[in-house]
């Protein structure tokens, strides 16, 4: 998906806080973190435009393309995220092999 697709006429929706970052998702469930230490004195809302948060979307595609790039699979992408943010994710829902971090379908926290 694009950065256009993303953003166009679209909303952002606030997840969850998880080591400094604010996770948004937008409507079509793309999921992006925004840290805090790069928010200055701004207001982030729950829902708000996803255009407004078109920074933090770019810079988390060219994260995910740059890990596709330098032999990153789904599911070694997946496994760098699950790091920090596992509490929240369920493994089969990902589609996550046998080697994964938990067994498939746990839900930790």
């Amino acid at each position: 998906m694009t950065l256009k697709e993303l953003v166009k006429g679209k909303k952002v929706r606030f997840r969850f806080y998880r080591d400094g970052e604010l996770w948004y998702a937008t409507n079509d469930g793309f999921e992006f973190p925004v840290p805090i230490a790069d928010t200055g004195t701004g207001i982030f809302q729950a829902e708000d435009g996803a255009i407004q948060y078109m920074r933090w979307i770019r810079k988390h595609l060219e994260t995910r393309a740059e890990g596709k790039k330098n032999g990153g699979s789904r599911h070694a992408i997946f496994r760098r995220l699950h790091r920090r943010n596992c509490f929240l994710i369920t493994c089969r829902r990902f589609g996550a092999p046998s080697d994964c971090l938990h067994p498939p379908g746990a839900r930790t926290k």
